[in-house]
């Protein structure tokens, strides 16, 4: 005992190091929660779709997952002969207080940088079925 009859305690560092890691954890949880997902440039982390891309002899195909997507929420483009930018929004079919959603709808935006540079004519064939748009590219070697 010390002076003054205050007893001394000895101090728990790993105990201390621990509580600041969960108070730590606590705060970026509740951050992170708060963004409703955690948006980047307001995009949600979770809004690009999966993509496929193949080569044949003619062109480039490109598969992308759109579940829930209509063509007229769907915009193409061709960035420098390079690079296929797909942009959008998927809605939910349904309106509700939402319980559980594992779906991905909002706004999307996928770019998908291709091999080699396509020709920006003739114009890209798409489709939009059965939640996959398929881009059909052709290659620059197929149009000469």
């Amino acid at each position: 005992m010390r002076r003054g009859g205050m007893p001394l305690r000895p101090i728990d560092f790993w105990e201390r190091v621990a509580r600041f890691h969960r108070r730590v954890n606590e705060m970026f949880d509740s951050m992170l929660g708060a963004l409703e997902p955690a948006n980047v440039l307001d995009l949600p982390l979770a809004a690009a779709p999966p993509v496929a891309v193949y080569r044949q002899p003619e062109a480039f195909v490109v598969v992308i997952a759109l579940p829930g997507a209509i063509p007229e929420d769907v915009d193409l483009a061709l960035e420098d002969e390079r690079e296929l930018v797909v942009r959008g929004r998927v809605e939910p079919p349904v309106a509700g207080e939402v319980l559980l959603d594992e779906h991905r709808f909002g706004r999307f935006e996928r770019r998908v940088r291709l091999p080699e540079p396509v020709p920006v004519e003739p114009t890209p064939e798409a489709e939009l079925r059965d939640g996959l748009l398929v881009v059909r590219l052709r290659r620059k070697e197929a149009t000469s």
